[in-house]
């Protein structure tokens, strides 16, 4: 057999407590495809073309890395370097952490203030400012005391280009919902006049 019990899975099909979420549709569908008396003449066709889909999707997406690939043969000096990486996401995972955190903990923060924060902490910015000279630390807060206005202006473009982008949206958002509105009522009265 395909699955280990076949017969299982469609008893899935008409648990009330998983297919809660199913619409009406759904269930007929689902129960069809496993309604079968051959399951394996339905199912087997169906798991052959899925893997030849992810096949197909490997070729395109990993192609680099497969053999002949530019990437699939490093150089000796690269593959050392690779060998001394942790194999992990624990980084990307503790920017988001620190991320949730400040959105808890200061929520009227906005994001790309949140960000800076946690670009600050992950790069150590406050350390590397500690540890330079007194007169360099003073160049440097001169510094971005007189790019305060610049970054202040350039934050305020960005903002008003997300405003912008929001209100197109939504105004395309609206033109669809009223020309599907108007769909509608052409097919109801179309409808109408057929009977």
């Amino acid at each position: 057999m395909l699955f280990l019990n076949l017969r299982n899975l469609y008893n899935y099909g008409s648990n009330k407590k998983i297919n809660h979420r199913f619409d009406r549709k759904s269930q007929v569908v689902y129960k069809k495809l496993f309604h079968s008396t051959d399951d394996d003449e339905v199912l087997y066709p169906i798991f052959i073309s899925g893997a030849a889909m992810m096949k197909k999707k490997l070729s395109t997406y990993a192609e680099k890395h497969l053999p002949e690939g530019e990437y699939w043969d490093p150089e000796p000096a690269v593959k050392k370097l690779l060998t001394e990486l942790k194999p992990t996401n624990d980084l990307c995972e503790s920017i988001l952490g620190l991320n949730d955190y400040l959105t808890t903990k200061i929520p009227n923060l906005t994001q790309v203030a949140r960000s800076n924060l946690v670009q600050i902490k992950k790069n150590h910015t406050m350390q590397w400012l500690h540890d330079l000279p007194d007169k360099n630390q003073l160049s440097v807060l001169d510094l971005a005391v007189k790019q305060r206005q610049v970054v202040a202006q350039e934050y305020k473009n960005v903002k008003e280009q997300i405003s912008k982008k929001r209100q197109q949206n939504m105004v395309k958002a609206n033109l669809r919902q009223e020309a599907m509105k108007q769909k509608l009522k052409k097919n109801e009265t179309d409808s109408w006049k057929t009977t």
